[in-house]
């Protein structure tokens, strides 16, 4: 909590910075559409709970009602009345046969949800969930624009999911109680049926009666009483809490967030300061606010178990790696053990995390990864933290790929869609674009930018499936400028003229990746300019300078060509979405397949 509230705090302040050196009729425009995406944004707010609401009722009325049809089905009613003679207490014990009956039950009601409801389960979360990360990012994209595109403080994500990393602290100790009292409660739904015991206990005379006649008598009633809406429907709706907790963030934390954004941007509107008294109130309080932010966030680190892999279970040679150095991270090959299972993992070590800002990048970083879940991205397991003699390593635990697609084609140039004739070659090309786009349009879907997207970025898994890597340099839309980051071939006009950066720009990087991709080599290799100073090739790309095709190499499909310059096009406005990139290579394929 603490992490976000100074979070927070930094978001705020940096917006009366920011602002304060803007052009004032500017300022005001833009608050003006502003508070117009807000007042939609409460609207859809409004429309999205009541439709998810009864969504989740629905659900739990037809999974009750299918579950005490499954319950009182005759398979059921005889395997639950079923009791081999070694499971029959010997003597009558209240409170041990009801907990022998309470086990069996809830062992069928696990099954039938394995069975019967997972899926519904899965599908009513996913769609609640998405609806929560579209909040979540129209959000995100409007405190872009609140800061006038420009975040003077990296990593500032304002929005309350910043804390998740550190919050699990606080989770793993909630998660203890929860299990705890959880193996007591999870049958207190029938416990309210003791009542009847002495009434069982006269009819059956336990005591000198058959015992297995009687505990199958008795698992029929106890099934019979257990089959009943009030009964189930607390179990069925306990299953949904995972939906249930995203729907109370849609109804709870999203008006809370858009009313705070409504008044802090009436506060800009308002604000009738100079920019030097602005500045002299407001740049101590953000610096401090990031200092302690900074240290909250290295003891979180270090000392509060905020890891969540136990670096016991990673075996790695910690004298070798791949990329990085100094204060930089590295990547490493591991294997890592964990339930008797071993996995081959990546390792994104930081070795220098005695740095509080550096334990902050590292929280900032881990957090942003652990909310991205897309089959074409790396996957992110967790993060470990090593401390020998006051030598902390910060490790984030990654998927491990085979390699990337710039290697690729150094390798095997002769699978080059330009140079081939082998019909596999290229779809297997056009399978790689369209992964890209997928990719591509999630993290754009929540309102994030690559930022640094090339060849090297697009690993390749086992299976040859691509995995977009460093989605932790991104930003949050509209958030970067005046800042070279990236790699100068890639780079949009408007980002190293520092002008808006925002998904367009990976766009354009996409599209010289499509004329790399198809001629196997790198772009406009065939210029020279000086590498330390990118000024002169930015002058010439500037000036519409594109890769020119290669003469002695097969010239692209025309839509793939079209794609390509839409994608590099000077305008950032006439680019198209992932999403268009992705129907257009499709049908392409699609054609290709015949």
């Amino acid at each position: 909590l603490l992490y976000h509230f100074l979070s927070w705090i930094s978001y705020r302040v940096t917006s009366f910075l920011v602002n304060a050196s803007r052009e004032k009729t500017k300022v005001q425009k833009e608050i003006q559409v502003i508070r117009h995406r807000l007042d939609i944004l409460r609207e859809q707010q409004s429309k999205h709970l009541i439709d998810l609401q009864k969504l989740m009722d629905n659900t739990v009325h037809e999974a009750v009602k299918t579950l005490i049809e499954h319950l009182k089905s005759d398979g059921v009613r005889e395997r639950f009345s079923n009791w081999p003679e070694d499971e029959v207490p010997k003597t009558y014990d209240e409170w041990k046969i009801n907990q022998i009956l309470q086990k069996k039950l809830r062992d069928f009601i696990d099954e039938w949800e394995e069975d019967h409801f997972k899926n519904d389960k899965e599908s009513l979360v996913q769609q609640i969930r998405h609806s929560f990360e579209f909040f979540e990012a129209q959000l995100r994209s409007l405190r872009g624009s609140v800061t006038g595109g420009f975040l003077s403080v990296p990593g500032i994500d304002p929005l309350p999911e910043s804390v998740s990393f550190l919050g699990r602290v606080f989770v793993k100790i909630s998660w203890l109680f929860h299990n705890w009292f959880s193996s007591y409660s999870k049958p207190q739904f029938l416990l309210s049926m003791a009542s009847s015991w002495k009434e069982l206990e006269k009819s059956y005379q336990w005591c000198y009666s058959d015992k297995h006649d009687a505990m199958k008598n008795l698992s029929v009633k106890y099934l019979s009483e257990a089959s009943k809406e009030s009964i189930l429907k607390p179990f069925v709706k306990g299953s949904l809490k995972e939906a249930e907790q995203y729907l109370t963030k849609i109804e709870t934390l999203i008006p809370e967030q858009i009313e705070a954004d409504k008044r802090l941007v009436e506060e800009l509107s308002g604000e009738k300061r100079s920019k030097e008294e602005i500045k002299r109130t407001y740049r101590p309080i953000l610096d401090s606010a990031l200092n302690i932010r900074e240290k909250v966030a290295f003891f979180g680190l270090t000392e509060a178990g905020a890891a969540d892999i136990c670096s016991e279970w990673l075996n790695w040679n910690q004298g070798s790696y791949n990329r990085g150095a100094g204060e930089f991270p590295t990547v490493h090959r591991a294997k890592m053990t964990r339930h008797g299972e071993e996995q081959a993992v990546a390792l994104k070590v930081f070795q220098k995390v005695c740095p509080a800002k550096t334990a902050s990048r590292v929280i900032q970083e881990a957090n942003q990864l652990s909310k991205l879940d897309h089959p074409n991205l790396v996957k992110f397991y967790g993060t470990a933290v090593e401390n020998e003699n006051d030598d902390v390593k910060a490790i984030l635990v990654m998927e491990l790929c085979k390699g990337n697609l710039e290697e690729h084609f150094e390798f095997y140039p002769t699978t080059v869609p330009g140079f081939t004739d082998n019909r596999k070659d290229i779809l297997q090309a056009f399978k790689w674009v369209i992964e890209i786009c997928s990719a591509l349009d999630y993290i754009h879907s929540v309102a994030l930018v690559h930022r640094d997207l090339k060849l090297k970025k697009i690993l390749l898994s086992e299976d040859n499936t691509v995995k977009l890597y460093d989605v932790n340099v991104s930003k949050e839309v509209d958030s970067s400028t005046g800042e070279f980051k990236g790699t100068p071939r890639y780079m949009a006009p408007e980002v190293f003229r520092s002008e808006l950066n925002d998904s367009k720009a990976d766009i354009y990087s996409f599209g010289i990746m499509l004329w790399e991709i198809w001629f196997g080599r790198r772009a406009f290799g065939d210029t020279h300019f000086d590498s330390s100073d990118p000024q002169d090739f930015f002058n010439f790309v500037g000036k519409g300078s594109r890769p020119n095709d290669v003469e002695y190499l097969k010239k692209p499909p025309l839509p793939w060509k079209e794609l390509m310059e839409e994608c590099w096009d000077e305008d950032p406005k006439k680019r198209p979405t992932a999403k268009k990139c992705e129907q257009t290579v499709s049908k392409l394929s699609n054609e290709w397949r015949g």
